[in-house]
């Protein structure tokens, strides 16, 4: 609880400057923003002590060349730390946009431009697909299989 609550702290400087200060602590580490355009962005405490910042977009059912190139031009924008990743859940059809932040490195000086190019990202690829409506955080099976698999992901990514 005591990370959880230092995330808090450390997030607050984000949620004013997007004039979100009314966000309540959260003791599993798990918040929602909205953007202007209506695109959700995930900000989530994980195991391996780093902040996971993501949106989703659906994907279109015959998604053009501009789309395709969109996507491979964005995983090419590898010169900023951290990396945007965009990756794809084939199962639920979706784009995932991501980013880990480790919490030591979590300042906001670090985190808003983070914050902004995720923002970016899905914005321009958005174009193109139309955003995931939330589901609410339930404690189902399916929901935990896919919080472990995540966090397996997110374990392997960190060994590289």
């Amino acid at each position: 609880m005591v990370i959880a609550e230092q995330l808090y702290q450390k997030l607050q400087p984000l949620f004013n400057h997007l004039n979100s200060p009314t966000i309540e602590f959260n003791p599993q580490g798990y918040y929602r923003l909205t953007l202007d355009g209506g695109q959700q962005v995930y900000l989530e405490l994980t195991e391996n002590m780093t902040l996971a910042i993501m949106g989703m977009l659906a994907l279109p059912e015959q998604p053009g060349e501009a789309l395709l190139l969109e996507l491979l031009q964005a995983n090419l924008n590898i010169d900023l730390q951290p990396a945007i990743t965009v990756a794809a859940d084939k199962e639920r059809a979706q784009l995932v946009v991501w980013a880990c932040l480790p919490l030591d490195a979590l300042h906001f000086d670090t985190l808003l431009p983070l914050f902004e190019r995720l923002s970016w990202t899905l914005s321009v690829i958005g174009r193109w697909c139309q955003p995931v409506v939330p589901r609410e955080r339930q404690a189902s099976p399916e929901v935990e299989k896919d919080r472990l698999q995540r966090r397996q992901v997110e374990a392997l990514i960190s060994r590289r």
